[in-house]
């Protein structure tokens, strides 16, 4: 991708960071616990650091207090009692010296990660210079972790925290700010994200060792080399997620799976298990994880099913954990580009699925997906969930396509023959379609936008489109 080949030349700047290594007899804290900072409100949030072995280190903001004695290994960490929204705070760390972190604010914390299409910034996306001119807000803050490889686990990240304006929004990941400004909205309070992406990589990449030896990668598969290559495995797992995964968050967003579209099947479980790692990383069993499924585009060609496949894992990794949401953007591609522009849409809906998951506010935050496929003599019924006030055809331009608003568009019915055919749909009450096509007389199962751009109108009243889907998953 794009992005990939545009290498910084800081890209190894933290690799000798390594875990231990402080020797400093001062107190001193991560990148990310600095000034501007925001925490996590009403759960307990761990601040760490290093020092001298032996030096007792005291923590205190908004009348919290936490002591600890350094390990004999350099390392400290507290954790404070749990904080109200708002601030701004001050919060000093004291030791043998005593550092002073100030402007924090208190509210929501998530990460945003994944590959080129979360990196891309405001400034290259959809309508820039309207969104930045728009963005001052003392409130939301992103922290971009610069880009890192790694072949052992590094200790710190490097990068600083910026609130929103129309200085700094536009080089934000454009999908996490746009997520905070609505999740804003949505909950009233600060709203804080740490972006840590790199476009072309892999989900290896971002995945624990154990877990890359253990689907069977040798050895040789995770040195990055001299040239720092992203995609060797565990390499930026090492580097950008490590360091930061002491932070306290309520959870993470990942837009990730072009770099896999070659192996869909095996993606099926390897983004589990990347959130298995993730969880236990960030020591938070029930951390939301929010995935976005892939855009339309061509890849390996518009009628063929391999991007198709990887949205089918990112649903599947969903119906299995109710702690996982996906975000469907099947109305907001680009054929010919894997970098659509529109990234708002991408973000405001990831923020209906976090107000919905992990806040537990009762909206129409996820799309209408398939609950049951029944078949008759010459038609199927198909019924969704997730519909709210009901499924309704959408008109106008999808995808950069103008599609009718009286024809429903984007279901395949097929027989025991094994062909599909594009099916006469119409929506027969507020959860169910009905489908057909005159040269299937006994249906066994149907498709919905289940190619790799497809071209499908049918959303829930609320406005979200469709979730994709095939009856012959095997």
């Amino acid at each position: 991708m794009k992005m990939f080949k545009r290498l910084v030349t800081n890209a190894l700047a933290v690799t000798t960071i390594l875990i231990g290594s402080v020797a400093s007899a001062d107190v001193r804290l991560p990148r990310l616990i600095s000034d501007h900072m925001m925490l996590q409100r009403n759960q307990n949030v761990r601040i760490w650091g290093w020092a001298d072995a032996g030096e007792v280190v005291t923590v205190a903001i908004a009348k919290k207090q936490a002591t600890v004695t350094t390990s004999d290994n350099g390392q400290w960490e507290v954790m404070l009692p749990s904080l109200k929204t708002g601030g701004p705070y001050e919060m000093t760390v004291s030791g043998n010296n005593k550092v002073v972190v100030s402007d924090i604010l208190v509210g929501e914390i998530w990460v945003c990660s994944g590959q080129s299409n979360m990196e891309w910034s405001v400034r290259s996306s959809f309508e820039p210079d309207k969104v930045a001119s728009a963005s001052t807000d003392a409130e939301l803050r992103m922290f971009t972790v610069t880009k890192a490889v790694s072949d052992t686990e590094l200790a710190d990240v490097t990068g600083s925290w910026e609130a929103a304006s129309p200085a700094t929004t536009p080089r934000f990941s454009a999908v996490g700010y746009h997520f905070a400004k609505y999740l804003r909205q949505y909950l009233g309070c600060p709203v804080g994200m740490i972006h840590t992406s790199w476009g072309g990589t892999r989900i290896e990449a971002w995945t624990s060792p154990a877990t890359n030896l253990a689907a069977g990668m040798k050895q040789s598969e995770f040195d990055p080399g001299r040239n720092g290559d992203a995609n060797k495995a565990s390499v930026l797992y090492n580097a950008m997620l490590v360091p930061v995964a002491k932070y306290t968050v309520s959870g993470a967003l990942w837009y990730q799976g072009e770099s896999n579209a070659g192996n869909p099947a095996k993606y099926r479980t390897q983004l589990p298990q990347m959130v298995a790692d993730w969880r236990n990383a960030f020591q938070n069993q029930k951390l939301v994880f929010l995935p976005v499924q892939l855009a339309p585009f061509i890849a390996t060609g518009s009628k063929k099913t391999d991007y198709a496949e990887i949205r089918e894992a990112q649903s599947m990794a969903a119906e299995k954990d109710k702690r996982v949401g996906v975000a469907v953007i099947t109305d907001v591609g680009e054929e010919r580009d894997i970098h659509p522009r529109k990234k708002e849409p991408v973000g405001e809906r990831l923020a209906l699925q976090a107000a919905r998951i992990a806040y537990g506010k009762k909206n129409d935050g996820a799309s209408p997906s398939l609950r049951k496929a029944r078949y008759y003599d010459g038609y199927s019924i198909v019924s969704f969930n997730n519909v709210g006030a009901g499924l309704v055809i959408k008109g106008g331009m999808i995808s950069e396509n103008a599609l009718p608003s009286d024809k429903l568009m984007g279901f395949q019915i097929g027989g025991a023959d094994g062909v599909w055919y594009d099916a006469d749909a119409k929506i027969i009450d507020r959860d169910r379609v009905e489908l057909s096509h005159a040269s299937v007389a006994k249906p066994t199962k149907v498709r919905f936008a289940f190619i790799n751009f497809p071209l499908a109108n049918l959303f829930s009243i609320g406005g979200l489109p469709a979730e994709p889907f095939r009856t012959d998953r095997p």
